[in-house]
């Protein structure tokens, strides 16, 4: 994108050849890279916010669940542990973005007007659950959850992948009073660390 400003801007400066038609094709050409550009800035920033490294996960979930209400319109409850305290880098990763994920998700499929959301730490583990009032998820996605993954859509794919790659654990309940993902990370993974290549 930038590359394609850059040269947009040197033809800008040849601009007064072109005819009237051309001009304009320039002008829409050079507004439609800023607009790309400043949208590419924002999903980064969403994706992994800077806020995450220099305020934490309890004040990125506030900011980011606040903003999702506002823009949603559904009610988001959410319940932090005063006990949470400093986790692991890939943890909180990975919990921003199943959060992200699980709201996406209870916005696109359940039809709920509320979600509510907590997080707690205890003994060494940290306790995601995501409570919607919605329709519930068909039995079928819950049961290739449990399975193989086949069959299941992006966002709740990546959810799973998250878990697994942290060596979590994950329940899923559903039905026609709402759904509700229950996630349990380690705070420090089991697994050995990789070979020096």
């Amino acid at each position: 994108m930038t590359a394609a400003a850059i040269a947009l801007a040197i033809l800008e400066h040849s601009a007064g050849s072109l005819d009237e038609k051309g001009q304009r094709a320039l002008s829409d050409a050079i507004g439609l890279t800023s607009q790309a550009s400043s949208e590419l800035r924002s999903i980064a920033y969403v994706l992994h916010p800077p806020m995450l490294e220099n305020q934490g996960l309890t004040a990125t979930l506030t900011w980011y669940v606040d903003s999702f209400a506002l823009r949603s319109g559904i009610e988001v409850r959410l319940n932090l542990s005063p006990e949470l305290g400093s986790l692991p880098r890939e943890v909180a990763t990975a919990l921003f973005r199943i959060v992200q994920e699980g709201l996406s998700n209870v916005h696109k499929h359940s039809k709920s007007a509320w979600v509510q959301i907590s997080l707690s730490s205890n003994g060494g583990d940290v306790t995601l659950e995501i409570k919607d009032g919605g329709q519930g998820m068909h039995s079928q996605i819950v049961a290739a959850a449990y399975g193989n993954g086949n069959g299941l859509g992006l966002g709740l794919a990546e959810i799973l992948c998250r878990i697994r790659q942290l060596e979590g654990q994950f329940k899923i309940e559903s039905g026609s009073q709402g759904t509700t993902l229950r996630v349990v990370l380690p705070f420090e993974s089991k697994r050995p660390l990789a070979e020096p290549q």
